[in-house]
């Protein structure tokens, strides 16, 4: 069984991958809002426009909370530099996996929305 700094230390890092994944797909949907918008492309993209702002915004309250989270449990360690450094590796993974996700959403949408 595995002790509670282990458990502690995984949920560190699923933060740092949670923070890189919606911070990504939270700055692709106010990308697409704002290209949608400076552009007055309403009519051609009518779904999209209030998806991007909704999920938009929830994609900034989940990446708040994980930043909170990461950094209460970063307090806690003792090696914050060397559990940092690892996050950040962590944060990029995420964010690929952010961009991935979001192209996939994009895909499903011109699927089943034409």
């Amino acid at each position: 069984m595995a002790n509670k700094g282990t458990g502690q230390t995984i949920l560190l890092y699923l933060c740092s991958v949670g923070i890189g994944a919606f911070g990504m797909m939270g700055l692709l949907s106010f990308l697409s809002w704002l290209a949608i918008s400076t552009f007055h492309e309403y009519s051609r993209y009518p779904n999209l426009y209030p998806f991007s702002v909704i999920f938009g915004l929830i994609c900034l309250a989940v990446f708040i909370t994980l930043i909170v989270l990461w950094f209460m449990g970063l307090f806690k360690r003792t090696r914050k530099l060397l559990t940092a450094g690892i996050s950040i590796l962590f944060v990029l993974a995420g964010s690929a996996a952010g961009y991935f996700a979001f192209s996939m959403l994009g895909v499903i949408s011109d699927v089943f929305l034409g």
